[in-house]
Order: C-alpha cells, then sequence, then structure tokens
C-alpha cells in the first residue's frame, strides 16, 4: 500500500501486518512499531516529517527504508536489526538523540548523509558483549554528528521512556 501527502496522527504495527507500506510526504505525529516483527512486510517512509519515532525491539526481516524525513523528537532503536534485507536510513535529519545499542544487523545496513543534531550510539561499544553488530557489507558514510556517544543518562519519564541527555 501507499499513502501520499496525508497526515497521519498515528502509525502503528496493524498498518503493517498483511502488506508492505510506503508513505511518502506526509507529516506522521507518532510511529509506534515498538517490540514487533515484520516477517512478510516492509516499510518505506520518505520525504516525511515525524513527530516521534520508537523502534525499540523492531525487527524489520524484509527491509526498512527511512530516507529524506525529519524526525523531531528522539529515536529509540535498541535492540533492533534482525533484518534479511536493508536497512536503509538516508539523508535525514535527527532533532535529537538516536539510541542504536545492542542491534544486530543481519544483512545490509546503510547509515548515510544524515544529520544527527545531539549524536547517536550507532558506532560505539557499549558492552563487551551487547555492542551493535553489522554484517560485512554495511556502509556508514557522510554523516554530520557524533557517532559514538557514550554518555548515557538513563531518567524515568511519562511513559517509562529513556531520556537521553
Amino acid at each position: 500500500m501507499v499513502i501520499e501527502n496525508k497526515i497521519i496522527s498515528v502509525l502503528d504495527c496493524s498498518d503493517l501486518e498483511k502488506e508492505s507500506l510506503v508513505i511518502k510526504n506526509s507529516f506522521i505525529g507518532k510511529v509506534d512499531l515498538a517490540f514487533t516483527g515484520f516477517k512478510t512486510s516492509s516499510l518505506t517512509i520518505t520525504g516525511c516529517v515525524i513527530g516521534e519515532l520508537f523502534l525499540h525491539t523492531t525487527w524489520f526481516f524484509q527491509g526498512f527504508i527511512l530516507e529524506n524525513c525529519t524526525i523531531q523528537k528522539s529515536l529509540d532503536y535498541q535492540m533492533g536489526g534482525h533484518n534479511k534485507k536493508p536497512v536503509i536510513i538516508k539523508n535525514n535529519v535527527f532533532g535529537d538523540f538516536v539510541n542504536f545499542d545492542d542491534c544486530q544487523f543481519d544483512e545490509l545496513l546503510i547509515v548515510e548523509n544524515n544529520i544527527f543534531c545531539k549524536a547517536t550510539n550507532l558506532l560505539i561499544d557499549f558492552h563487551t558483549n551487547e555492542s551493535n553488530t553489522f554484517a560485512k557489507t554495511s556502509r556508514i558514510n557522510n554523516n554530520i554528528g557524533e557517532l559514538s556517544y557514550n554518555k548515557q543518562h538513563y531518567n524515568s519519564i511519562e511513559g517509562g521512556d529513556v531520556k537521553w541527555e
């Protein structure tokens, strides 16, 4: 299914249960796909403004593309990956911290030409046995902002979310 030029309040896992989804040139208030594995469907989001993006423990087996988007708040993608098809994150602006802690990217990961305004921990080794792992074909190039940020402040805030400072 393709959605174009829409204002979407909430996108959740029920929108991806039956078929792959492409969203173009839209505003999405909240994307909440946490704790979900998409075995038969993929997600492509291009040219969108996204208020909140929750991908904690989200596995895109069939691939994920986030391209030419602005994400206004922090992105928690920890324990993600496990992809059998490419995960592509290109030409985006992330207004807040992007958390990739403990991700396992089994197939191609592309992170290129992004702006991380408040950093990301994509390239940091948090734990000796729980660091991010990448397929040998991963490409991480031409990004602006700190990619190895390692100062974490976990503070409980409404909804049990993690606050990064």
